[in-house]
């Protein structure tokens, strides 16, 4: 298993269609790798409800 070259801390984030304040869904990290990656994996904990806890890969466009 190959680690990652930058791994981030969960950061809230909300999604642009729930929030008034659309800032909320867009954040940039500074991962100083030198480049603009060419793999990121984008990963979605659920905070609140049924799935409380559960960690699922994220999607959007």
């Amino acid at each position: 298993m190959t680690l990652p070259d930058y791994e981030s801390a969960w950061t809230d984030i909300a999604s642009s269609s729930n929030s008034s304040n659309s800032t909320s869904s867009y954040k940039v990290f500074a991962h100083k790798l030198g480049e603009v990656p060419i793999l990121v994996d984008v990963q979605v904990k659920a905070i609140d409800g049924p799935n409380e806890g559960y960690i699922f890969q994220a999607s959007g466009g």
